[in-house]
């Protein structure tokens, strides 16, 4: 019996700074749920403990900080042909230049 979420199955999820704690809880709770997940930071060594048990075809680790948003959108689509969502789960403000 399967334990995820019909609504969240499938769903394509960028998660910012999952290498933070909330980050990783977020990422892992989403994998869990049965999303597909794009973890980024800044620092690519924070990203590892979330490849823990998971499955490569659900998870991209991407190292890039704020300043990359359109690099990390553009691999994400690239790798799951879609972005359904962006969470930042730590609530940091996200600074976006016009």
């Amino acid at each position: 019996m399967s334990t995820e979420n019909r609504d969240s199955a499938g769903r394509v999820v960028v998660v910012l700074d999952a290498g933070t704690t909330e980050g990783y809880r977020t990422a892992r709770a989403l994998l869990a749920d049965g999303c597909r997940v794009v973890a980024t930071d800044r620092h690519a060594a924070a990203l590892v403990r979330i490849l823990h048990d998971q499955s490569a075809d659900r998870l991209f680790l991407l190292a890039a900080d704020d300043s990359q948003r359109n690099l990390v959108l553009a691999k994400a689509k690239a790798r799951f042909g879609r972005v359904d969502s962006v969470i930042r789960p730590a609530a940091l403000p996200l600074v976006l230049s016009a």
